[in-house]
């Protein structure tokens, strides 16, 4: 069956992912950040449902079997964090999420309640959920616009963006080249999940603070090829990557929005450097500093040059920013599927 589904219902299917998916989370109190179940094929993979729901326009019966079905689907582990396979979670759960969807409009069956007893809260977290947080205030307003949506600037843990910007803000504003670098000390609440001041491969130092952040003051910038393990192992990344070290402050509160952190540089003209980062980079709201539309275009060309020629990926930005008015979203499945084989 092809679906040329219009740009209007896209959006309300990406709407509705995103409500439920958050929801999801907010109700999984006993989901901890960097440990157990990774949140994209757990939570993440019923945000997919949602919005196959909606797309495909199942039934109310028929929705409540793609998310029974989904309830078997669910679960991918952070300790593969650092590894090709942590990467593939995301992708993993929207595709699981689109099959629980087609194949309960097929008619395939699954039990009706998946976030009751015995379900998805109690088998993955036994004690400690709000399944409640499911319902309460749902849409009012939607998540999409309080708090919003962030996009990362740096395509490396979430964690590593506030040290990032503030290394990035003191090269430039010092004119710092790694020959005058001395030793880096980022002062952080305490999270051991990025402390990894030796990564055992390019992809694991998204993870650490100390590569992230040397990264930033070596190379003036953070790129998908700043994780290959032959950066990871270049001679100026194993002079300095032992003098850059993360320091654990307890007066720092560990909560993502109002935590901060401060990056410190000593040169080897003997000053002492630091920036203090408060808000997150990239994020929308009161504690962040959202990325301009140019910025937002620079990322996604960034990534799109690694697989489309730049005019196709100029001709799908245009099209997806006047999503809402196209007939049908055909062009730009056709755009993405292209490679350079």
């Amino acid at each position: 069956e092809n679906f040329r589904l219009p740009g209007e219902k896209i959006i309300e299917a990406i709407v509705t992912a995103l409500e439920v998916q958050a929801r999801v989370r907010w109700a999984a109190t006993g989901l901890k950040t960097g440990s157990g179940f990774h949140k994209p094929g757990t939570v993440g993979l019923f945000g997919a449902v949602a919005a196959a729901t909606k797309l495909l326009g199942l039934s109310r019966d028929q929705a409540l079997m793609a998310f029974g079905l989904a309830g078997s689907r669910a679960g991918s582990m952070s300790i593969n964090t650092g590894t090709m396979t942590k990467s593939s979670h995301s992708g993993h759960g929207a595709r699981m999420g689109i099959e629980c969807a087609v194949l309960a409009k097929m008619g395939w069956t699954a039990s009706a309640d998946v976030f009751g007893p015995k379900g998805f809260f109690d088998t993955f977290m036994p004690g400690d959920a709000q399944p409640e947080r499911l319902v309460e205030g749902f849409a009012a307003p939607l998540w999409m616009l309080d708090p919003g949506v962030g996009f990362k600037p740096w395509p490396c843990n979430g964690f590593t963006q506030r040290p990032i910007d503030g290394a990035l803000e003191l090269r430039e504003e010092h004119k710092i080249t790694p020959e005058h670098i001395e030793r880096i000390q980022v002062d952080f609440p305490r999270f051991e999940y990025v402390n990894r001041p030796q990564p055992r491969t390019g992809l694991d130092g998204k993870f650490s603070i100390q590569y992230t952040t040397l990264l930033a003051f070596l190379d003036g910038e953070i790129t998908v090829d700043s994780f290959t393990n032959e950066r990871l192992a270049a001679p100026d990344v194993a002079a300095l990557l032992p003098k850059t070290q993360l320091h654990f402050d307890d007066a720092i509160p560990f909560d993502k929005l109002k935590m901060h952190v401060v990056v410190n540089v000593w040169l080897k003209d003997g000053r002492h450097l630091s920036k203090r980062v408060d808000k997150i980079p990239g994020w929308p709201g009161a504690y962040g500093k959202p990325l301009t539309r140019a910025q937002r275009h620079q990322k996604f060309f960034s990534c799109t040059r690694r697989v489309l020629e730049e005019r196709a990926a100029r001709r799908m930005l245009e099209l997806v920013e006047r999503l809402d008015t196209l007939p049908e979203i055909t062009e730009i499945m056709d755009i993405a599927r292209c490679d350079r084989g």
